[in-house]
């Protein structure tokens, strides 16, 4: 359009390189395929077929199936900052932790669950993948013990660390061991009444650990 048309012109971002998009599309596909079926039982050539891509694209991104999996997790560990911005923004740890709850069941919190069950299987705790960063993310949870400990809602001769751990078992231990919450409850953990009872529970347990006389 001329300048003297009568119109402003909308600046657009420039499209992306096709060979962005492809990079894009084989990273979401394995994100999927690493959850569902843990590093050792994915496949590159199937993620590469899934992605609608050839298996010399994805070594020619990644470098191989270790690289694009640590790209996985570096893509999840971004996907998690939303969770993590709103667990901030509550000012107990008790809201903190249902605010926790409320949001596990979010394809991002799903797709962690699946992937913290595979890792377990593998036996990868000793050298974890991107462990300096997701260290990081896992730490908050003892600072918020800590900071509820220094504010008074928590009783502070309780271990931080050991009551950290225990309460986030709380959260995730259904939803990596979903058959074993259903036998004891009944309810698969993405159920709504599973989910308030879980809440009501952390709730609970916030009230009961408060300082004693």
């Amino acid at each position: 359009m001329s300048a003297g048309g009568g119109a402003k012109a909308v600046a657009q971002e420039p499209p992306k390189p096709q060979s962005d998009d492809r990079r894009e599309r084989i990273l979401e596909v394995a994100v999927d395929e690493f959850a569902q079926k843990g590093f050792a039982g994915a496949r590159v050539d199937e993620i590469a077929r899934n992605a609608r891509a050839n298996k010399q694209l994805v070594y020619y991104y990644f470098g191989g199936k270790l690289g694009l999996y640590t790209a996985v997790l570096g893509r999840m560990i971004e996907g998690a900052q939303e969770k993590i911005e709103a667990e901030s923004q509550k000012p107990t740890l008790k809201s903190k932790l249902q605010t926790m709850a409320s949001l596990s069941t979010q394809p991002n919190s799903v797709r962690w669950q699946r992937l913290l069950a595979w890792e377990a299987l593998d036996g990868s705790a000793e050298e974890m993948i991107r462990e300096e960063e997701r260290r990081e993310t896992w730490q908050r949870h003892v600072v918020n013990v800590e900071d509820a400990q220094a504010g008074g809602e928590v009783d502070p001769r309780l271990e931080p660390e050991m009551l950290a751990l225990a309460l986030v078992s709380v959260i995730i231990s259904p939803y990596v061991l979903p058959q074993i919450t259903k036998l004891m409850t009944g309810l698969l953990p993405t159920d709504e009444e599973f989910r308030a009872r879980q809440e009501a529970l952390l709730g609970e347990l916030i009230d009961r650990l408060g300082p004693r006389a």
